[in-house]
């Protein structure tokens, strides 16, 4: 079921609130999780209420988490996941924002991803989630493709200046990786937006601050424990793949059963 067009409200964004974030570097064997939710026209419908102001982190308490775990979930990793071969394919994908008057969004995220390069982490991560947001329309896959899911390519997003969630996140990946983020601290997160009860997509970056959370939905970055609202399902990262449940008194409730029917940007 695609979500219907909303109006976006011109006024100010709010900046993320980690202006001095560093990546934690680590070997590539150990990953990264993350998410995010405020939006802009056309896209799926966004959150009337803005995101929670975050108090600085101490820094040395933000330890990086390497179990997988996001959105105050548990994590299991695994080896086969739905989507897994889907997502070596577009992850592989280099960017490619040279195609010039063909496609305007192109050249608005290839500015600012040669405008990232060299800033701090925080100046990269708004710079790309808001170029992408941008230059990119929301559209289902039903009404691009045909089809009820189709993870695209970068190069295929931009050259059509449309996408769902998860092709959104996909395309911030790459360009972030491009602007000299480390592979390995990024996540794609499929997750269930309880709020809306639907199916939905969002890019994770982690650092030593915790895990940031770029969505089509919001042009701010917030940390993925302020959005209560969002229960991730399973994750994929460079190397690795994961399942995600919740704790329920003294059990984790979660599994494997019916992720194959879960399509972001479908409803529940």
């Amino acid at each position: 079921m695609a979500p219907a067009p909303v109006k976006a409200r011109k006024e100010p964004q709010a900046g993320p609130a980690f202006d001095t974030v560093a990546l934690v570097q680590k070997p590539l064997a150990q990953p990264a999780p993350a998410l995010a939710q405020p939006a802009l026209a056309a896209v799926e419908p966004q959150l009337s209420q803005p995101a929670p102001e975050l108090p600085a982190p101490d820094l040395k308490a933000a330890a990086l988490p390497t179990d997988g775990s996001v959105f105050s979930s548990v994590a299991f990793q695994i080896g086969g996941i739905p989507g897994k071969a889907r997502w070596a394919s577009v992850r592989s994908a280099a960017i490619d924002t040279g195609c010039g008057e063909a496609c305007p969004a192109g050249k608005e995220i290839g500015a600012a991803i040669d405008a990232a390069k060299g800033k701090p982490v925080a100046e990269r991560l708004s710079a790309i989630n808001s170029a992408v947001n941008r230059a990119i329309a929301y559209q289902s896959d039903r009404e691009i493709y045909g089809t009820r899911d189709y993870w695209a390519k970068p190069q295929e997003t931009i050259k059509r200046a449309k996408g769902d969630c998860e092709d959104f996140a996909i395309l911030k990946m790459a360009a972030l990786k491009a602007a000299g983020v480390p592979e390995q601290n990024m996540t794609l997160v499929v997750l269930r937006d309880t709020r809306r009860n639907l199916f939905h997509a969002v890019l994770a970056v982690a650092t030593e601050r915790g895990q940031f959370i770029l969505d089509n939905l919001r042009m701010d970055v917030p940390r993925d424990t302020s959005l209560g609202n969002y229960q991730a399902l399973y994750s994929m990262n460079a190397d690795r793949t994961f399942i995600h449940g919740y704790k329920s008194g003294n059990r984790v409730a979660g599994g494997m059963s019916s992720l194959g029917n879960v399509q972001p940007g479908e409803g529940v």
